[in-house]
């Protein structure tokens, strides 16, 4: 009798063992295990026997307890996750925080920090002596459109992708000129420059257009230039810049757009 109720009470032990389990609100409540099933957890406790269903424990007591019905919740969580976001995709929606709203609305919470400037100046390199005569020297320039790009308000934890577009125009300042200077290699082919910003608040990129010529003459000592037929010869020209066409995207989204000969439009991001 003695020994059958040995083996019972050992029995009984290896059904239970203490835990200590921590609640959702924050709350640990001790005792032995008495039952699970794949809705609730029933505990011995000093108050006596308590039921929890599983929703009211911390994700980690239910993965301590029962590591195969946290798998199987995990998994249920996971699939209904994608098909709510599959929903609102549909409607168009994109997801903010713990919030779903239109797209626009959402580029404008995630770049609302975000500025930009755009800059276009001319870059010209050495002069070079390109001809010589009794009274002058002829000197000629390469130059380059210079577009500048300046973002401010980036969030430095988060990567960016900045793709440009942009067209250089350019146009002869006298057609007299054009015998002195080569014409430019492409005066309106489209160039393209993407990048990656990354672990920056501020960023800062300069691209060139193609090159174009200018020429400078210069009169040597005793010599000065005569008027030709009462207008006075012009003693430079070449080619000069006759506007852009830009377009800037970031992360796929168009944020700056210009073109030639028409004010520049800013969207989702505002102008620094």
């Amino acid at each position: 009798m003695r020994t059958m109720l040995f083996l019972g009470i050992v029995f009984m032990a290896s059904c239970s063992f203490g835990v200590t389990i921590q609640l959702r609100n924050g709350a640990t409540v001790a005792g032995s295990i008495v039952s699970t099933n794949d809705d609730t957890l029933v505990l011995s406790t000093a108050t006596g026997e308590r039921t929890f269903p599983w929703r009211e424990l911390s994700n980690q007591s239910i993965q301590q307890i029962h590591p195969d019905l946290y798998a199987r919740l995990k998994q249920q969580a996971i699939e209904r996750a994608k098909t709510r976001e599959q929903e609102m995709a549909d409607k168009g929606l994109v997801k903010v925080g713990d919030k779903w709203v239109p797209k626009e609305e959402a580029m404008r919470l995630k770049y609302r920090h975000v500025r930009l400037r755009v800059a276009r100046t001319e870059r010209t390199g050495p002069a070079k002596e390109e001809s010589s005569t009794e009274s002058s020297r002829t000197y000629i320039q390469d130059c380059h459109g210079v577009l500048t790009l300046e973002f401010e308000g980036l969030d430095s934890k988060t990567e960016y992708h900045v793709k440009t577009e942009f067209k250089h125009y350019t146009k002869l300042e006298d057609e007299a000129d054009r015998r002195r200077v080569a014409p430019p290699s492409a005066t309106v082919r489209p160039a393209t420059r993407e990048e990656t910003i990354k672990g920056q608040s501020h960023h800062r990129v300069d691209y060139e257009s193609d090159p174009y010529q200018k020429y400078k003459v210069k009169m040597k000592a005793d010599w000065v230039m005569l008027t030709d037929g009462g207008r006075r010869k012009r003693l430079s020209g070449g080619y000069e810049s006759d506007g852009w066409d830009i377009k800037v995207w970031l992360d796929g989204n168009l944020v700056y757009e210009e073109r030639k000969g028409d004010p520049p439009e800013f969207h989702i991001i505002e102008k620094l």
